[in-house]
């Protein structure tokens, strides 16, 4: 298990879910444009974080580590049609991770979270929602005894 793979995977399911058009694009961030200043031709676009870890002794022979990405949904406030729209796009990106809670065997589990909606924010050519889900993804690493 490493964290390579994990963002890996996480970035495999999201693109999932760009095939089965509840995305338009994905991204992995590599940290060279402000979110809402990058070229996303494709609505909603999901931006993938580079995350922080926390660890912890599990045994004396292996460390837990929580890896914590945060996924940036944004869409263009046009496409949302009627109030409950929000809340089926994020239900399912979750569903998505809920169905694959090992990454496909690089994680412990991961426990999807998400957090509230920002206002809505203006861009060069309209106005944007931006909302972010919490990735966080355990899984063990040896440690030198």
């Amino acid at each position: 298990m490493s964290l390579a793979n994990i963002k890996t995977q996480i970035k495999a399911n999201l693109d999932e879910l760009v095939t089965a058009t509840t995305l338009g694009e994905v991204h992995a961030d590599d940290f060279s444009a402000d979110p809402l200043q990058r070229n996303i031709a494709n609505y909603p676009a999901a931006i993938l974080t580079t995350p922080y870890v926390e660890s912890e002794p599990l045994t004396n022979l292996e460390n837990k580590r929580t890896a914590v990405f945060e996924v940036l949904i944004i869409e263009k406030q046009d496409n949302i049609s009627n109030i409950n729209d929000l809340e089926t796009l994020i239900e399912a990106v979750l569903d998505k991770f809920d169905q694959d809670i090992t990454l496909n065997g690089e994680a412990i589990n991961i426990e999807p979270t998400t957090s509230p909606a920002v206002p809505s924010v203006t861009k060069v050519h309209g106005h944007m929602i931006m909302f972010a889900l919490i990735l966080r993804v355990n899984y063990c690493v040896e440690s030198s005894a």
